[in-house]
């Protein structure tokens, strides 16, 4: 019986150096001990730029396979600028990237609110989390395309509703602004843990945190009553899925009443905590 080939393809972005040195030698580790193991049982063909056997230039065959392929793995580890350089092609035409780095070393600040899998290619045991890890990433991609974002895409997206006339669309460019700021306080909390098979009905960080409070200001707002109340719980359920602190989760559902036309009638506190009751304000838009 013969085997068919892989029906999707995977570049590989990593730090690469000359052949001999430690860069190289980890480098190739990495891709055939984590990368491929991770990702050719889900019918990926993994490749590196110094693998590419087709004829042409190199460079732009680097940069077509980065537009191209249906996943990206990108290695951060020792900051190299042709990974970052990539890195950036790739966030801007809004395609999926898996990112890794060696454990020990800092996320860049310009990737900081982005998921990253820290590992040890020497440790046996951190070298199958990775492997875990990116699989798990990759299914969760497959499932889900839209889990797709970066800190470009988040960008243009705001911009754009900003310059909207449409002022719901302007209020959801201040929520989303806002959101982007959670994403790192997510990321530091699931990146001091050991990587977990993600909810299959959310996803990863801030993707995740998008659809949990669109789920939530849906169910508390857009039946149009004359009067909301935010509770205790529903603040606490917003900070707790999402990984955002209490303020926050506050902050953005008041936001979000906001702009949906009501106004604050009043506060309460009891034993429960404190709650927001919110009425219908008629000179202004409803959402």
């Amino acid at each position: 019986m013969t085997e068919e080939p892989p029906s999707k393809r995977c570049f590989v972005i990593a730090p690469i150096g000359s052949l001999g040195s430690d860069t190289r030698r980890r480098s190739d580790q990495v891709l055939k001990y984590i990368i491929s193991p991770a990702l050719e049982p889900l019918g990926y063909q993994v490749t590196r730029a110094d693998k590419i056997s087709e004829p042409g230039i190199i460079t732009q065959q680097i940069v077509q396979r980065v537009m191209d392929d249906e996943l990206v793995v990108a290695d951060l580890t020792g900051r190299n600028p042709n990974v970052f350089y990539e890195l950036a092609v790739r966030h801007l035409i809004r395609k999926p990237v898996i990112l890794i780095q060696q454990s020990g070393e800092d996320i860049p600040f310009d990737v900081n609110a982005a998921r990253v899998i820290h590992f040890d290619h020497t440790d046996l045991d951190s070298a199958a989390e990775c492997r875990d890890a990116i699989r798990a990433q990759a299914d969760a991609i497959e499932r889900d395309p839209n889990l797709v974002h970066s800190p470009i895409s988040v960008a243009i997206d705001v911009t754009t509703l900003r310059q909207s006339d449409d002022p719901i669309a302007a209020g959801v460019a201040e929520i989303l602004s806002r959101m982007q700021g959670l994403e790192a306080v997510i990321v530091r909390r699931d990146s001091t843990t050991a990587p977990k098979e993600p909810d299959p009905r959310i996803g990863w960080g801030y993707n995740a945190a998008i659809k949990v409070f669109t789920e939530m200001t849906n169910r508390l707002f857009d039946s149009n009553p004359r009067q909301v109340v935010i509770s205790n719980e529903d603040i606490t359920e917003l900070a707790g899925r999402t990984g955002m602190t209490r303020k926050m989760a506050r902050d953005l559902l008041i936001t979000r009443a906001f702009r949906s036309g009501f106004i604050v009638a009043e506060e309460n506190s009891g034993e429960e905590g404190q709650s927001l009751v919110f009425t219908r304000d008629h000179t202004q838009p409803a959402g």
